[in-house]
């Protein structure tokens, strides 16, 4: 998901700035510093070479998205708080805990980091003591998903919503041994004048962890391990921030850094300069004031070399950068939750490969106890609705033409046929797991419609609005890019946009536009949240665009397609690449401008049963839904689709049109974006009313905006 928004709140202390032609890690640009400014002491931390590294690990804190519904938290600010607090004084028995320097290393997990050592803080501060544990920030960076790219940053509010849904387990530094799983990735020497470490240029591999659900040491049970918080709370001002430390202890803030913030040594850090380099999240654990200047006692994560060995004082009550904006934390909790993840293991055999990547997935429901309803894990889905009680046995490959008459051999309702080769597996499974679940703290506006309200049998949104047919019937290709997100969402809202202005208004908005500059949205071609498609379009806007090279707008998809199906005209998959396009915001058709040229939407709505999606695309047009993508779905070719299989691919997003009856059997009729050669000519027939793989269980849509 490379750099996605960084805190935009840009709050400078001096009015002059640096030099543009020095460079922000130089001994000019630091003695320009220190020339300008008092209450802070500049010096050389960074090699000059380290630049792209430096650059990796202040920018790995993404800015919480508006459409999460956060719980803010409101002390009496009544209450009185000290002149000066230090979390270590107050609470010495955690000491070693709240006093501890991290090293993330050349990885951009900041967000994860912060948030583990102040979980590390409050585990003790509230046990009094007892329960001593190093949260590990290995295990949350690489296993929460939806809390954002793990080593290439993520959102620090997601981080505490996992502590409370999932469990961390225990883990420290680098070969430390403190805990189920400490930090496997070696520090290195990115700072100046020590060379204690080997050089960082001198490793590879600081990408994120694969995520595993063991214990590196092996004497650790992980489920036993794993500890929990309770709900996160949000906190926004200089007071609510230090009533939250004073009473409970650190608690985690993101903030902007400019580029002089790399260089502070001592003294009271304030900035000097506009210019960003990203956005970093650090533990707040006390504060006090210096010669009349109040500030944050800071602790960062980048190492004891940066800074006062380790620390920093940062301004405090201007909300400079952002640090008094976006503050997180929660209490521990004094029990674990119960949870039934035997059921996420596939059986052991050939397709235990699922498990490294099932973390990864949109539409997996897990049977939840009603005790554990926030449950955000991705689990395959139990209740297989299918004609026969038999599964493909599990030495075929998916693809094979044995599998594919097994599937044939235990049903009825639908044919398989080949529509991939076996050499594609790899493709097809990037594109086939393009749709992430909606995190639970999100809250959309839910099943608006009156369902006393007559539905007809069967309903085609071509037939009911006939002058948008080109619009509503176009069979999408989104090449070997996991974008079906981006690619379902803009498919809607073209027909949207058509449907409400009668006709008028004929525009394809771009697939491109949405999936490559959307940061919050999810990872690009690697995946996306669906509904975060939908609050762009409302919140940022999408221009226009269409097929590769069809001259339908500003950006048309400028991924060719290929050839991942058996037979066809294009190019192998195999000689091209297939990387998220770059965002850029202009039009590649120069004679169209970016900004006139941008489509906006209205409140997203989910719709969560059967009745409700109907209503909704009967009233407003077809619809955008994710589910999980059985192995047996890659090779449907016509009739209607239901699961013979448990094995799981990933997540999928597509647009429902509309519904009809099949022998007696209900289905939804959907619009894939794998071109015309899948399917039934791009479609599929899906079984409807049981909620198979999860498909009415999370369907959003909004209205266009005139």
């Amino acid at each position: 998901m490379h750099t996605l928004e960084v805190f935009l709140l840009l709050i400078v202390a001096a009015s002059a700035s640096l030099s543009p032609d020095l460079h922000p890690l130089s001994d000019e640009y630091i003695a320009r510093i220190n020339s300008i400014q008092t209450t802070w002491e500049a010096a050389k931390n960074f090699h000059i070479e380290d630049w792209d590294r430096v650059k990796k690990i202040a920018s790995g804190t993404w800015k919480t998205p508006d459409s999460i519904k956060r719980v803010d938290k409101v002390d009496d600010a009544s209450e009185s708080v000290p002149e000066s607090f230090d979390a270590r004084d107050a609470w010495p028995e955690c000491v070693e805990f709240i006093g501890q320097i991290r090293d993330q290393s050349a990885c951009g997990a900041c967000w994860a980091f912060a948030a583990a050592e102040a979980m590390s803080d409050r585990l003790c501060i509230h046990s009094n003591g007892t329960v001593r544990k190093y949260i590990s920030a290995e295990d949350l960076s690489s296993c929460c998903d939806y809390c954002g790219d793990g080593c290439n940053g993520g959102i620090p509010y997601n981080a505490w919503a996992y502590w409370e849904d999932s469990g961390i387990v225990s883990g420290g530094l680098y070969q430390s041994n403190q805990g189920c799983k400490d930090f496997s990735l070696a520090p290195c020497e990115h700072h100046s004048g020590t060379d204690s470490k080997v050089s960082c240029e001198d490793l590879t591999g600081y990408n994120t962890p694969e995520c595993v659900r063991s214990c590196y040491d092996t004497s650790i049970d992980y489920e036993s391990d794993l500890t929990y918080g309770q709900e996160p709370i949000f906190l926004w001002d200089e007071k609510q921030i230090q009533l939250e430390i004073y009473k409970n202890g650190p608690v985690e803030a993101g903030f902007t850094v400019f580029e002089d913030f790399l260089s502070y040594k001592s003294g009271i850090y304030q900035p000097t300069t506009e210019k960003m380099v990203g956005g970093h999240a650090v533990k707040i654990i006390g504060w006090g004031e210096e010669d009349g200047v109040k500030y944050w006692l800071i602790v960062n994560s980048w190492n004891s070399d940066w800074g006062t060995d380790g620390y920093v004082k940062f301004i405090r009550g201007e909300d400079s950068c952002g640090i008094e904006s976006e503050v997180t934390a929660a209490l521990p909790r004094v029990y674990k939750k119960q949870r039934k993840l035997d059921a996420l293991r596939p059986n052991t055999g050939e397709h235990q490969c699922h498990v490294k990547t099932i973390r990864h997935f949109y539409w997996f429901h897990l049977q939840m106890p009603r005790s554990s309803p926030n449950m955000k894990y991705l689990g395959a889905v139990l209740l297989l609705v299918a004609t026969a009680s038999a599964t493909p046995v599990a030495n075929l490959h998916p693809l094979s033409d044995e599998y594919i008459a097994h599937i044939n051999s235990i049903q009825n309702t639908w044919k398989a046929g080949k529509t991939f080769d076996v050499e594609e597996w790899d493709r097809v499974k990037r594109i086939a797991s393009g749709a992430w679940k909606k995190p639970v703290s999100v809250q959309l506006d839910r099943n608006v419609h009156d369902e006393s309200r007559d539905i007809p049998e069967s309903f085609d949104s071509r037939e009911a609005w006939p002058q948008c047919a080109e619009f509503i019937g176009q069979i999408r290709d989104q090449s070997s890019c996991g974008a079906c997100w981006a690619f379902a969402a803009a498919e809607a809202m073209s027909d949207r946009i058509c449907i409400h202005s009668n006709g008028t208004v004929r525009k394809h908005v771009s697939s491109e536009d949405l999936n490559s500059c959307c940061l919050y949205c999810g990872d690009g071609c690697d995946g996306g949240y669906p509904y975060e498609a939908w609050y762009y379009w409302q919140k940022t806007g999408i221009v226009t665009g269409g097929l590769y090279e069809s001259n339908q707008g500003c950006k048309d998809y400028s991924l060719e397609p290929c050839e991942h199906h058996t037979t066809g005209n294009r190019v192998a998959c195999s000689e091209l690449e297939f990387n998220t396009p770059r965002c850029v915001k202009s039009c590649y058709d120069s004679s169209i401008d970016y900004q006139q040229d941008l489509t906006f939407g209205q409140t997203v709505r989910e719709f969560t049963n059967e009745k409700q999606i109907q209503l909704e695309i009967l009233s407003n047009g077809p619809v955008e839904a994710g589910f999980t993508v059985y192995e047996d779905f890659l090779t449907y070719k016509s009739g209607v689709y239901q699961p013979t299989t448990r094995n799981v691919v990933g997540g999928h997003a597509v647009k429902i049109i509309g519904w009809g009856v099949e022998k007696g059997v209900k289905y939804w009729l959907i619009a894939n974006s794998w071109n015309t050669d899948w399917g039934t000519d791009g479609y599929v027939k899906f079984i409807r009313g049981v909620d198979s793989g999860g498909l009415e269980s999370e369907v959003v849509a909004s209205l266009p905006k005139f």
